[in-house]
């Protein structure tokens, strides 16, 4: 009988270790589910990133002798990406925008990228800064033509003292100048393309560092609870 009555209480005893091993199991697997579902939440919760994208076709004519189409164009984007975010802060007090500006010479393609957390602001910039692109390209056109009238009036003025030749020299160059002038660059959008993106949910690699801190919140939770049960029991007893 009292064989039977051990047997049972030992068997009782495993039935209970093994009852609290389950549960200590669930504490965890439920903490950590926790853990990663909580900061997943926090994760959608960060500001979404707008994003509009332009394409424009771009190219301008030889702007000094010698110099290729690929090269001109080239040399005037220089000129606009040095000044365009200048000149367009300078006009616009609240761009809180991110700008990314490039130029391809083979495809003869500006691409302009804007982006934030407004998304009125991120297309209200885009369409300033198109009409910025437009006006530097061409302000950038005069002041090198100017540059050209300048030298060719100069290389007359150099070559002869006669009044009468400088005065025809320079209307000649005068005329030159418009001509040149009038052949505008080449600024035509290709395409438009608008992306709305939460950079935690988009980036795998932050979304796996989200579950593994969510994971190790799970456990710190799963061990401060089974502590505090641990030392709840003991003073039961």
């Amino acid at each position: 009988m009292r064989m039977q009555d051990k047997n049972l209480t030992s068997e009782l005893s495993l039935n209970e270790l093994m009852l609290e091993l389950w549960n200590k199991k669930l504490i965890i697997v439920v903490s950590i589910v926790f853990g990663v579902l909580s900061l997943l939440a926090l994760s959608l919760m960060k500001p979404v990133q707008y994003e509009q994208k332009g394409e424009f076709s771009f190219y301008t004519d030889s702007i000094f002798f010698g110099y290729d189409q690929k090269t001109a164009s080239s040399v005037s984007f220089d000129y606009i990406n040095n000044r365009s975010f200048t000149d367009f802060a300078s006009k616009n007090s609240d761009v809180n925008s991110q700008f990314i500006f490039s130029f391809d010479p083979r495809k003869k393609l500006i691409t302009l990228v804007v982006r934030g957390e407004d998304e009125s602001k991120v297309e209200r910039d885009f369409n300033n800064y198109k009409k910025q692109i437009s006006t530097l390209a061409k302000q950038d056109l005069i002041e090198r033509r100017e540059i050209e009238h300048r030298m060719i009036i100069e290389t007359f003025n150099s070559q002869t003292s006669d009044k009468v030749l400088e005065a025809i020299a320079e209307k000649i160059a005068v005329i030159m100048y418009v001509v040149h002038v009038a052949k505008e660059p080449n600024i035509e959008l290709m395409a438009v393309s608008k992306k709305y993106e939460n950079p935690i949910k988009t980036n795998e690699k932050n979304r796996k560092l989200y579950i593994l801190l969510g994971a190790l919140l799970g456990l710190c939770l799963s061990t401060v609870t089974i502590v505090f049960n641990y030392l709840y029991r003991s003073y039961k007893k």
